[in-house]
Parts: C-alpha cells; sequence; structure tokens
C-alpha cells in the first residue's frame, strides 16, 4: 500500500483518509493562540474575532483571520455553524453569518497553552 504525504492529510490509495497534522506537532502560531484564547469566553464570527483582536492591539489583515479559522476548523480546534443575524440594514435585512467556537480539542490544547505559560 503506497503512501501519498501531504501537508494536511495522508492518503492511502484506493482505502481511506487519515488527518495528519504536523502544524500541531510544530506548535500553533500567534494568530491560532490568540483566536483560541477569543474564543473561550464566547462563541464569534470571523467579524467580531477580527475587532476584538484590533481593540487589544492586534491588528492582522482580515483575510488572515479567515484563513487562519478555516485552517484552525480543518484540524479539529474549531467548530462552526451559520447564523441567520437580523440586521436594521435595508440592504441585508436577514444575514447569515459563519459563527466559530472551540471544539473539545482546542479546548484542551488551550488548557495545556495556559498551563504551559503558567510554568514559566
Amino acid at each position: 500500500m503506497e503512501l501519498i504525504d501531504h501537508p494536511y492529510y495522508i492518503v492511502s490509495q484506493g482505502y481511506s483518509v487519515t488527518v495528519y497534522d504536523c502544524q500541531m506537532k510544530k506548535g500553533m502560531n500567534d494568530r491560532e493562540k490568540l483566536i483560541l484564547r477569543l474564543l473561550l469566553e464566547r462563541e464569534m464570527c470571523g467579524y467580531e474575532i477580527s475587532k476584538e483582536l484590533a481593540s487589544k492591539g492586534t491588528k492582522f489583515p482580515t483575510n488572515y483571520i479567515y484563513m487562519t479559522l478555516c485552517e484552525m476548523e480543518r484540524k479539529g480546534l474549531l467548530k462552526s455553524r451559520w447564523l441567520q443575524k437580523n440586521t436594521e440594514k435595508k440592504s441585508r435585512p436577514n444575514t447569515k453569518k459563519h459563527f466559530y467556537s472551540l471544539s473539545r480539542n482546542g479546548e484542551d490544547e488551550l488548557k495545556g497553552l495556559l498551563k504551559e505559560r503558567a510554568k514559566k
């Protein structure tokens, strides 16, 4: 059985797909750590996460935030759902937004980071 090595998956030819995440082994980047910490408090959409980070003095381009959220969801650190949000804007009365929250893996990863930080 031949395996194809890819940064996110090892694909077994014709049999199964196993998630393989070499990024987790190397550690998380700063954006991921900050997002995990923010989502510990409450569920948020990408725009809220971007605004929260900016209000705390950390500004990343918005497209980086969305790329990071997708990557974190793929890694199993986040879960997401679509919610319909009623707005007062006439141009967009019923807008669907993608909300993110921590998955069990994300909570475990954050607890590990906080313990590691407390030791220092």
